[in-house]
């Protein structure tokens, strides 16, 4: 039943005016007649970077091809039959390797957006394997990382990062168990992505893309948080982790003045 009815959806879909294009590693599915400007040479270049970074969580991307869904305006993609939450950017399907996004102001933002599910998609797979979600700051952290690679070291979450006020951060034993339910405001939401995004890119900027996998690994297994860190990292508990992360933190911290300006409509995910 249940192929049955995404079969009846995909025929909906490419009923209502959609058209298909092809690259190497993608079908790529948009709605009406209107074009994305180089959204094959595009969409490979980020291939290029995901693959680079996360085909280890995900070896089927390197044998099959990616589908990617691209609605013409949000408000198409909330009547969809999707049935996406208004507060999501983008939606990922795991077992029809696919992504669902929609086009919003720039070209800049839709690919950002593309960048983002992708990560989610090739490394939500590998914890789906035993039935399992990853920790919610990593999946999201990992995601943010991901579209900082893309946009480069100049992107508005790096800037953000080294400006950010001491503050504002949560500390780490209460970080990893935060549930995004209790924040109340798009800056407190803004600020917690910002720190995954911080705790990620220190594990693996810092330690390389070898050791962040053999950590996933230790928490696929059922290792927790701090044991996983001893076992791979050497940092013996998330005091350390936050003590050494603000070490390095203030070791690139720049003189030059950034404005940090909450992000509107980020996309997240509860795992129950």
């Amino acid at each position: 039943m249940y192929f049955l009815i995404l079969k009846l959806v995909m025929i909906n879909l490419l009923s209502e005016n959609w058209h298909r294009i092809e690259s190497k590693n993608f079908e790529i599915y948009i709605e009406g007649k209107w074009q994305v400007q180089s959204i094959q040479l595009e969409l490979e270049k980020i291939y290029s970077l995901v693959k680079m970074n996360l085909s280890h969580f995900s070896p089927w991307m390197l044998r099959e091809k990616t589908k990617v869904y691209i609605f013409k305006t949000y408000e198409t993609y909330l009547k969809s039959e999707f049935k996406p939450p208004p507060w999501s950017k983008g939606l990922c399907f795991h077992k029809q390797r696919k992504i669902v996004v929609y086009y919003k102001n720039t070209l800049e933002e839709l690919l950002s957006t593309i960048v983002h599910e992708l990560s989610h998609l090739y490394y939500e797979d590998f914890f789906l394997r035993k039935m399992k979600s990853p920790p919610l700051w990593l999946n999201e952290g990992l995601a943010v990382y991901m579209e900082s690679l893309y946009k480069g070291f100049e992107s508005q979450w790096d800037k953000s990062l080294i400006s950010v006020p001491d503050y504002k951060i949560i500390n780490f034993s209460d970080f990893v168990k935060k549930d995004l339910k209790q924040l109340k405001s798009d800056e407190e939401i803004a600020f917690w992505y910002l720190q995954a995004f911080g705790m990620v890119k220190y594990l693996y900027y810092n330690f390389g893309k070898t050791a962040f996998y053999r950590f996933n690994m230790e928490i696929l297994n059922n290792t927790n948080i701090e044991k996983s860190l001893w076992n791979i990292y050497r940092i013996n508990s998330l005091e350390t982790f936050e003590k050494k992360w603000f070490e390095w933190l203030y070791t690139i911290k720049k003189s030059q003045s950034f404005e940090f300006k909450p992000f509107k409509n980020i996309e997240f995910k509860n795992f129950n």
